[in-house]
């Protein structure tokens, strides 16, 4: 559903988990490649959800930076880490989208869902699930949009 800029690997600026570390890095990425690009945020509850249930993780995050005011929380998704994200894998997808699950589950216009208890829900029982979905584990993300430049 999300494109991204073209050739933004080739900077190869992004960390183990395919993400960039700062607001900064992300946006110059995006304003060199494509000044039209919106920018988003993300936050990860730290728990697995698989076949065994729901696991308490600790994710090394190379560096991790406050959500500024910039930024709307725009929904909840449940994104599947087949290799294990607490162990520095990148995530991979969300059967939200993926696997047309946005057909079942209640979503809103960027196919995220609104309320924490129904995505915490949704992403247990995706952990559970092999019917439709990836076999998983599941990770619960906070999704932000930027709303406004942090420089004015």
């Amino acid at each position: 559903m999300a494109t991204v800029p073209d050739d933004w690997i080739l900077s190869w600026q992004h960390n183990k988990y395919f993400f960039f570390d700062s607001e900064a890095i992300a946006c110059e990425i995006a304003s060199s490649l494509a000044p039209d690009f919106d920018v988003f945020a993300y936050r990860v509850l730290p728990r697995r959800f698989d076949k065994i249930g729901e696991t308490e993780i600790t994710i090394n995050a190379p560096f991790v930076q406050s959500i500024s005011d910039n930024y709307r929380l725009i929904g909840y998704d449940a994104v599947e880490c087949w290799q294990a994200l607490e162990k520095g894998m990148p995530i991979e997808c969300s059967p939200l989208s993926c696997n047309q699950m946005a057909e079942e589950v209640a979503v809103n216009r960027f196919c995220l869902i609104d309320d924490f208890d129904a995505a915490l829900e949704t992403t247990r029982r995706f952990g559970l699930e092999t019917d439709g979905v990836e076999p998983g584990p599941y990770y619960l993300f906070e999704v932000w949009r930027r709303v406004e430049r942090a420089d004015g």
